[in-house]
């Protein structure tokens, strides 16, 4: 029994490491990123004011960042699995091609996200009507903050692409692909996929204003994206209804 229980702790002293390790691979990725187009940006003569202002403002310029930021991420995830001798196609299911049939599951299965989102929102309304009248313990109102102001006509194109086509591809190829895949060497599918998924939700807590419905949101939506991504063997399909979610986002936020 002592045997089985040391073998447990030992994997989940694992499993955290793999987790906190590709965490940190995410936001050293985004660090390392920012760094270099500051630099960029500074060696053409842009003052410290101007640089602000350009990666706060500038959708090129935030273009610029976030494909410097997924080609980052993905290097170093293909250099990890070159490491480890994985093959990064089969590993990061990669090998199997989306059908008709997938996407037809695809709609059902983010049916069922929604639902279930709805249905939390709910729950943390009451809670906060019944306990918490004056201040809400979570505000489900919360506007998540993209980082992109006053986009239009034109401008909207790097922002859908920085929204909708680049984010689903990178973090699914980190979360969905690298990090639950590894964890699952080592854990159970429940563990693998709540590690996963708490991990999905902290990167989208946006730590300088906390914004707990946006993680609540990401942390159930990566347990579907797990589901959907299992299920056809092919992290393609999760690609395709997290960039279905990050469309709706963007209509929603600047097309209507």
């Amino acid at each position: 029994m002592s045997k089985d229980l040391s073998s447990i702790r030992k994997n989940y002293a694992i499993l955290s490491g793999v987790a906190l390790g590709s965490a940190g691979l995410f936001f050293i990725s985004q660090i390392l990123a920012v760094l270099v187009l500051v630099i960029v940006l500074k060696l053409l003569g842009n003052s410290g004011g101007e640089i602000e202002n350009l990666l706060e403002a500038n959708s090129l310029v935030q273009l610029v960042l976030v494909t410097m930021v997924a080609s980052l991420s993905v290097f170093l995830v293909l250099k990890i699995l070159k490491y480890l001798h994985e093959k990064p196609k089969k590993f990061l299911l990669l090998e199997n091609k989306p059908t008709l049939k997938n996407l037809k599951d695809i709609a059902i299965t983010y049916a069922g996200y929604f639902l279930t989102l709805v249905v939390v929102v709910v729950i943390i309304n009451i809670i906060n009507a019944t306990f918490f009248p004056n201040a809400p313990l979570i505000d489900t109102e919360q506007a998540q903050d993209l980082g992109v102001q006053g986009a239009s006509g034109w401008g909207l194109v790097p922002v859908f692409l920085m929204l909708v086509v680049i984010p689903p591809i990178y973090e699914e190829i980190i979360f969905r692909g690298f990090l639950f895949n590894m964890l699952r060497k080592k854990g159970s599918l429940i563990v693998s996929g709540i590690l996963t998924s708490v991990m999905f939700g902290a990167a989208h807590l946006e730590f300088n204003n906390l914004n707990w419905i946006a993680a609540i949101d990401t942390l159930i939506f990566s347990g579907f994206l797990i589901y959907i991504s299992q299920k056809h063997k092919s992290l393609y399909s999760s690609m395709i209804m997290h960039a279905v979610k990050n469309s709706i986002a963007f209509y929603v936020l600047f097309v209507r």
